[in-house]
């Protein structure tokens, strides 16, 4: 095979046959991972019907005396402004959502700690 002069419709016809080989064992693969995918959704469809438990749509919100939480946070701005924590109204506290990026906490820290 080494001496062997290998001509261009020989070389064609093996890169033809390797392109095709590779082309039917991706296929079979393909069609292997179907029938996995298959059998898996035919057991969480069996996991779900097993699992089904009727939800009640009842919320209970804690109630909390808000009073030390307004007083801290009526301490927390009278600190910071300089002004006597009586004169401070505080109409409303309202919870919110987390939403700040970590690197904004970081900043935020960095500047709080800088200020000690």
């Amino acid at each position: 095979m080494y001496g062997d002069v290998i001509h261009s419709t020989e070389a064609l016809i093996i890169t033809l046959f390797s392109m095709g080989m590779v082309f039917l064992v991706l296929l079979f693969l393909s069609f292997i991972l179907d029938i996995f995918k298959l059998g898996n959704k035919r057991k969480k469809a069996a996991l779900i019907k097993k699992t089904e438990v009727p939800v009640k749509n009842e919320i209970k919100k804690e109630e909390v005396d808000e009073s030390e939480l307004i007083a801290v946070i009526a301490a927390a701005i009278a600190m910071q402004t300089g002004q006597n924590p009586e004169s401070i109204r505080i109409k409303r506290v309202q919870a919110v959502g987390n939403q700040t990026p970590a690197w904004t906490k970081a900043a935020i820290q960095d500047h709080m700690l800088s200020q000690l």
